[in-house]
């Protein structure tokens, strides 16, 4: 029986050997996997970073387009009744002048 221990008590730790280089070799994997993963989510974080000030300047140049869109069409609406409001003096007075020559003896 000693003699057997002597021969096959080896075999139990070449067996543990083998398995904690096994699980060596899955931890290494592991890590190497994990900085991957790391890395791909530093670029997420980096890209959404991005997106949000990119989404922060495109809502302020939208309200900038709006606000001057609105002053514009405000100007214009005050130009076409400033427009109106002569237009309609003129033809009171042309409406005036031909009054004027009915009422001249030809």
């Amino acid at each position: 029986m000693l003699s057997e221990n002597l021969l096959y008590g080896d075999l139990g730790e070449l067996a543990e050997s083998a398995t904690l280089t096994n699980l060596r070799e899955q931890v290494a994997a592991a890590e190497k996997q994990r900085a991957a993963v790391e890395v791909q989510l530093q670029q997420a974080i980096a890209d959404t970073e991005e997106a949000r000030r990119a989404n922060e300047i495109l809502a302020r140049n939208i309200s900038v387009l709006y606000n001057t869109a609105k002053a514009e069409l405000d100007r214009k609406n005050r130009q076409i009744e400033q427009l109106e409001i002569e237009l309609h003096q003129i033809k009171s007075i042309e409406g005036a002048a031909d009054i004027g020559a009915e009422m001249r003896p030809s």
